[in-house]
Parts: C-alpha cells; structure tokens; sequence
C-alpha cells in the first residue's frame, strides 16, 4: 500500500530508507510501498497532528495512463510537498474520513473517487517541493516481495528455509542476503515477529482461546509461543 501523511500541525522528523528529513505544518509525502519509515519527536516539541490514508496501488489502474503512472511515481519517490492551504487540505481528508463512516454500499463509491481527487489535487496544487533521495538498493526486489507475500499467508503453518527456496525457487543465500538486507530483521526473527503480533492479538481479542489453541493458529507449540511472547514483549 502507499501511505499518504499530511501534517498540519507541528514538526515531525521521518527516517526514510535511512535518510533523515523534516516534516512541518503543511507537508505531506507519499510513501511508496515496502519502503522502510519512521516518524520521531521533532527535539523537544513533540506536539504535531497528522492525517493517514492507506492507499491501494490497484486504485491507479484504469485512472492514469502509463506515461502518467511513471510520472507519479517519480514525484512519489522524489519528494515532499508543501501546501499553504492546510484548511483546504484537511477537508479533503475530512470528506475522505466520513465516507469511511457510510454504509457499506456508499463507502467504496464514496471513497475511491474522493482518495483519487485528494492525489491529483495533491500532486496540482503544491506551493512548493523539498526534493528527497530514495536509494533504490532500499526497495525490496520481487523475489523478497513474493517471500513477504508468501509468509503472510503461510506463517501460522512451519516454514522452513528450505520449503521457502523450494516454493519461490532461490538459493539460501540469496533468501538470507537479500531479506535481511531489505527487511533489516533476519528471515527467522521476521517470522517469530509475525507470529508474536498475531498471538497477542489473538490474546486481547479471543478470550476463550485456550493457550495451545492460539499457538496451533500461530502454527508453533504452546511451550514455543510462551518463548516467543517473552522474547518479543519481555513478559508473558
């Protein structure tokens, strides 16, 4: 998914593929998707408000022409934009937001054309752009998309190094290069990851699961989640 984020107030400091850059009132960035990213506290201001849209790339398809996907996703990549106009702005996330409130049947025909409206008046009426340098070493090739894809709907079962080489057709070396170079955790320590936030989900949401129930829909043993969760979160 893109992340859009729009900030109207305060200062933010963003960590993108290892670059550092300044977020203030006015800015906002869309961030392409698999790109690692944090938000920080801005020195000792740490007051700031923020708009968040998550965006399918699917929604593209059909809207823009080829020509005109390259050129988003240049200005995608390249750069944060800054508006004067932060009223007009916060409508639009705003109408965006009450469409999300509708009806089921009203919601998509509400919040499709709104979030398309939202990016072409985003990328048309910028007052000004602050350039930003995205490494592409930093974005993950297919191969490690198709493993993160393939552990997503794999990882309540065993997966092993081997049956990931023999599923997507990589050597172990490349799987073990190639992840945690793009991921920044190893393969293993990825997956417990997933599985200890499914388990804690699993234990705040379904209170009537017992603990070997949760681990079997985690795809480990009860003695291996209790380890996992401690690992993870320091307590169990």
């Amino acid at each position: 998914l893109y992340e859009i984020m729009y900030f109207p107030f305060g200062k933010r400091r963003m960590i993108l593929a290892e670059n550092e850059y300044l977020l203030e009132a006015g800015d906002a960035i869309i961030i392409e998707p698999y790109i690692k990213h944090q938000t920080l506290d801005y020195e000792d201001n740490p007051s700031y408000s923020r708009w968040f849209l998550a965006v399918n790339p699917e929604l593209f398809l059909g809207i823009y022409s080829q020509q005109e996907l390259r050129r988003l996703k240049n200005i995608i990549s390249t750069q944060i934009l800054h508006f004067e106009d932060i009223d007009e702005v916060c409508r639009r996330f705003e109408e965006i937001n009450e469409s999300f409130l509708s009806s089921a049947s009203l919601k998509k025909r509400l919040t499709v054309p709104q979030t398309i409206l939202l990016i072409d008046y985003m990328l048309r009426a910028a007052d000004n752009i602050k350039p930003i340098k995205i490494d592409r070493e930093q974005i993950p090739s297919k191969e490690i998309i198709d493993v993160l894809q393939y552990i997503e709907g794999h990882y309540t079962e065993e997966i092993t190094h081997d049956r990931l080489c023999s599923e997507l057709h990589m050597s172990k070396s490349t799987l073990y290069r190639k992840f945690t170079r793009s991921v920044g955790l190893p393969l293993k320590q990825y997956i417990i990851h997933k599985r200890a936030i499914m388990a804690s989900k699993l234990l705040v949401e379904k209170r009537d699961m017992s603990i070997s129930e949760i681990a079997s829909a985690c795809g480990v043993t009860s003695l291996a989640l209790t380890r996992i969760i401690k690992e993870h979160y320091g307590k169990t």
